[in-house]
């Protein structure tokens, strides 16, 4: 999601590794536009064969990716059923009833299926942005990380914009950022795939692999045995984790060989079922890996080079959460890197990438641990232990929430800007500022100010005072006002477009100030406007008197009429005629203008959250054009309540404003206006 606006073009981006987090990486940057390349040691020949859980905070993100792990064979997890070691049946937990109250489900997925869905997603020509360039047979043995810049093992060296390390728990790219490194945890794991044709044979075994969509486990105190359904069923996946005891049994590596007679002996004695099950693994491609694990990196960034995935947190087995870490990681590279981003700014983009990730990912991480801890040999809430940081782990979308940190950032780095409601959108556009806190230029904005000044009484003028600061700078029963509308058009906060609105003026006012200081100006006691943004906008951010009403004008070469009305009910009418062309413009220039900002406090009658008084100094106008009236007239007709329901009081009280006498009927037109963002609070 594009969130700034775009002054820069593609950044380059140099990905280290092709796993799954790497290619998510690859997916979610060509999606923003990016020149996307990714350097993998690997040829691709050999691809690991073993399922992978793919649960819902990974598969709302990879949906974001235009990846759906679901067509291409997955399999929802429907049912969780825990055994003991001896094979009694502890618990069954319907996840399909569960999953409805997930948007999105729990899939059980075949890694080479999704690794290829990953790869073909990042490049092919088809999708949005053009295709990553995936480079095989290159492993990357330096990283310069402030220039960007990483070194291949044939010497080659290539440089970009970002660097991105997602070549795994054994990271080269991750050397120089930090001294960790993976140590083992105390389990070992081997893992295989059966065919469910051949399960199926032994009679004693369907019962075991009948419900679809079943994940079961078998517990033991320091072991346990998982299966799993993949590629739409057909296929079983297991995973058997048991004490690490010899001193180095294994490399650590996903693709070490194991030994059927190891696998059966380290699962003496448990369920005579699931024996002939691991019986069944075939000893060509029975592999076991040491699970190793490795502490907090202090730091996950560094200039223009950011880790990813096991690079940066490895992850135990035990909650399926490995590779969606990793997805999520990606995922959030794409939202905080769109088109646009320059590349002086990377490193604050990718420092934000390691807030927004690092805790959520090492909490999963640790949680993992915990759920991976031995168990009670009387224990009969295994699975719970396991599935007791569920909800924390899937009840999350990084892509939804990246957009919403990358939102709060560029708020803070914003200028400041006028928020108003409905905050939960961020600050809002209007005649001040743009999306981004950028004021509009508003010198090409057309504008006609139709005044009608009158000589009326000052002891009733008076009563529209809020406070007691406020007097007239003249001692005299009568006073100066005015009635004026003003037409607006070409205004780019609106589009291009305009609106009206219709204020009375009381002249000659001045503010008394706590410490004796004078302001003088033009108090408003109301304005009438046809449209509801600038009501808002000035009402919450100037504090002007604003409401809304309907304003019908006609003009002709020498006359001007205009009738205010609400919901067709006519309230004011205005009138100028004989208007003809003059030199000056009207007999007397303002210095400002006043007005009371009350906001009532919510559910407290008689309690404000804003009472105070408002100045805004005069702005100079470019006159372009200038005519004198030789006659005019208003009126305001008050109906009643259930004409005008809202503002019966109001006019009410304009009603009674008596025309002593016509000053003066004046029209000008020009180009340029002032946006009022000098107005301030007085006191």
């Amino acid at each position: 999601m594009v969130i700034e606006a775009v002054e820069a073009g593609p950044l380059k981006v140099l990905i280290v590794g092709a796993g799954l987090g790497g290619l998510a990486a690859a997916i979610a940057l060509r999606r923003q536009g990016h020149d996307v390349h990714v350097f993998e040691k690997s040829r691709f020949i050999s691809e690991l064969g073993a399922a992978i859980n793919v649960p819902p905070n990974a598969y709302g993100v990879l949906l974001h990716l235009g990846v759906d792990p679901a067509k291409d064979g997955a399999v929802e997890m429907r049912y969780i059923t825990e055994y003991d070691k001896s094979g009694v049946h502890m618990k069954v937990t319907d996840f399909a009833t569960r999953n409805n109250g997930w948007q999105h489900s729990w899939l059980l997925a075949h890694r080479v299926d999704l690794h290829s869905q990953l790869k073909e997603a990042a490049g092919c020509h088809q999708g949005v942005g053009n295709p990553a360039k995936i480079h095989t047979s290159s492993m990357v043995i330096n990283v310069d990380m402030e220039s960007a810049t990483i070194t291949l093992e044939d010497g080659t060296t290539v440089s970009g914009d970002v660097v991105i390390g997602a070549d795994g728990i054994h990271s080269r790219s991750r050397v120089g950022l930090t001294e960790e490194r993976p140590f083992p945890s105390g389990k070992s794991a081997y893992r295989f795939l059966l065919k469910k044709k051949d399960v199926w044979q032994n009679p004693k075994l369907r019962n075991i692999v009948r419900t679809e969509g079943n994940l079961a486990f078998w517990f033991g105190t320091d072991r346990r045995i998982i299966m799993y359904p993949t590629r739409k069923g057909d296929v079983f996946n297991f995973v058997c984790i048991y004490p690490d005891q010899n001193p180095d049994p294994v490399s650590g590596a996903w693709d070490d060989l194991g030994h059927q007679v190891d696998l059966l002996k380290a699962f003496e004695g448990f369920d005579s079922r699931v024996l002939e099950l691991l019986k069944m693994a075939d000893p060509a491609t029975l592999k076991v890996w040491r699970l190793m694990d490795m502490g907090k990196i202090s730091c996950w960034t560094k200039g223009h080079f950011a880790l990813l995935g096991d690079a940066a947190h490895p992850f135990l087995p035990h909650q399926g959460q490995g590779g969606a870490q990793a997805i999520e990681d990606a995922v959030c590279l794409g939202v905080l890197l769109p088109i646009g981003t320059k590349r002086y700014d990377v490193p604050a983009r990718l420092q934000l990438y390691q807030e927004i990730r690092k805790e959520r990912a090492e909490k999963v991480q640790s949680l993992t641990r915990l759920s991976g801890e031995d168990v009670r040999a009387d224990s009969s809430n295994n699975l719970e232990k396991v599935m007791e940081h569920f909800v924390f782990n899937v009840a999350h979308d990084e892509h939804h929430n990246s957009v919403r940190c990358l939102r709060q950032w560029m708020h803070k780095r914003s200028p400041a800007q006028f928020w108003r409601m409905p905050v939960s959108f961020g600050p809002s556009p209007g005649p001040r500022q743009d999306f981004l806190g950028q004021r509009y230029d508003t010198r090409s904005v057309r504008y006609v100010t139709t005044t009608f000044k009158f000589k009326t009484s000052r002891t009733l003028l008076q009563n529209f005072f809020p406070t007691q600061s406020y007097r007239f700078r003249s001692v005299d029963t009568v006073a100066y006002a005015s009635l004026s509308h003003t037409a607006y058009e070409n205004l780019s906060w609106l589009g291009g477009r305009g609106y009206d609105f219709l204020s009375l003026g009381l002249h000659g006012v001045q503010y008394i100030k706590q410490d004796g200081t004078v302001l003088n100006g033009t108090f408003l006691p109301v304005v009438f406007e046809n449209l509801a943004d600038p009501i808002l906008t000035g009402r919450e951010e100037l504090g002007w008197p604003k409401i809304f009403a309907e304003i019908d004008v006609k003009r002709t070469s020498n006359s001007f009429s205009m009738n205010a009305n609400w919901r067709g009910a006519s309230f004011a009418t205005f009138e100028l005629s004989g208007l003809y062309p003059v030199d000056d413009g009207p007999l007397e220039d303002e210095e400002g203008i006043f007005v009371h900002k009350y906001i009532p406090a919510t559910g407290m009658k008689g309690v404000a959250d804003a009472d105070y008084s408002v100045y805004t100094p005069k702005a100079l106008l470019q006159i372009g054009k200038c005519l004198r009236a030789t006659k005019g007239a208003i009126s305001f007709n008050s109906l009643d309540w259930e004409a005008l329901p809202t503002m019966h009081h109001i006019v009410k009280r304009l009603e009674e404003l008596p025309v002593i006498e016509f000053v003066e009927g004046v029209v000008v037109e020009g180009e340029g206006i002032s946006d009022l963002q000098d107005t301030f609070r007085i006191e």
